[in-house]
């Protein structure tokens, strides 16, 4: 049903065809950026970073582009003639700093200047940030966010578009699902605040904003706006369990922050030995203890026209 709805709601697009390369399109979000770019009717190419063994999760219609991150003549190459960049991917989990940087802030640099040097004229970089960029000193993926949005605005001549959205979950998800799941089975655990106020968005609409933000790019030239499901305020976690569970209590396990980071610690001390990226960390839990993580759709409606339709209820109903 909504892949039918979205494939007629964004069939008809008011500036034409164009030639868009997508990074990030085999991840979550840019998996389903790639249905509304294809039936926006333009012609997508996507960045694949390596040929793997497996699919490449890309759907038809969808060019790969192979290349690397790090590799300017790979990147040139693959931003050659293109009107616009949507730049789709970024490193969420990491146990340092440097763990972020290639694809948060040095991959946005080198697309943008490649763009700017090769791309078509008037071509645009859309970067799908994140809400944690407001705060670039709670973690390490923070400020690599807000510096990778600071590498794109300091490329001079070049036009960008900045979308700040909070968390993200929907078909495809398996962070937020994690959590989801819990509290369907009755258990929800608590690190921040018992009154803490979160912002949510559905995937579908995310990629909804980003086809009303190509269309307005005028309007949206050199503007960074942040975007949410339409809850004003945000949620509770009292709306939070009501979504998942209905009228269903559920236990609320409230987490200590001094027990959060000692969790988080040795969460990093097994990534290091078992050498993988790790999600839980100390700056993880500074960011799941903020009092709030709230946002405003005003600017980017007022601009685009874009309003989300997926509230919390609905999305989760799909999802779990």
């Amino acid at each position: 049903m909504v892949a039918i709805r979205l494939l007629v709601e964004t069939a008809d697009t008011a500036i034409g065809k164009l030639r868009i390369l997508l990074t990030g399109g085999t991840g979550f979000i840019g998996q389903h950026v790639q249905k509304y770019l294809l039936s926006a009717g333009h012609d997508v190419k996507v960045f694949v970073r390596q040929k793997p063994s497996r699919q490449l999760g890309l759907m038809l219609g969808c060019v790969p582009v192979f290349g690397d991150l790090n590799d300017q003549d790979s990147v040139r190459e693959a931003v050659t003639d293109c009107d616009l960049i949507v730049y789709c991917a970024g490193t969420v989990k990491g146990a340092e700093f440097k763990d972020f940087t290639e694809a948060n802030i040095s991959g946005v640099k080198r697309f943008a200047s490649a763009l700017l040097l090769v791309g078509s004229i008037n071509a645009r970089f859309l970067l799908i940030s994140s809400l944690a960029a407001s705060r670039p000193y709670i973690s390490d993926y923070a400020q690599s966010k807000y510096l990778g949005e600071q590498a794109l605005k300091g490329i001079e001549g070049l036009r960008w578009s900045i979308l700040r959205p909070p968390a993200v979950y929907g078909l495809g998800d398996t962070e937020m699902l994690k959590i989801f799941r819990l509290i369907r089975i009755g258990i929800a655990p608590l690190i921040g605040p018992s009154n803490q106020m979160l912002s949510f968005l559905h995937v579908e609409d995310l990629a909804r904003s980003i086809i009303c933000t190509i269309d307005a790019s005028d309007e949206m030239d050199r503007c960074c706006v942040d975007l949410h499901d339409g809850q004003l305020g945000g949620y509770s976690w009292s709306d939070i369990i009501k979504a998942v569970r209905g009228n269903s209590i559920a236990l609320r396990l409230p987490i200590p922050r001094p027990v959060a980071n000692i969790l988080a610690a040795l969460n990093r001390k097994t990534a290091e030995r078992l050498r993988y990226s790790p999600m839980l960390t100390e700056g993880k839990v500074r960011e799941l203890s903020q009092q709030e993580w709230i946002c405003d759709n005003s600017r980017i409606t007022e601009k685009t026209g874009w309003t989300p339709r997926i509230d919390l209820i609905e999305g989760v109903g799909q999802l779990v």
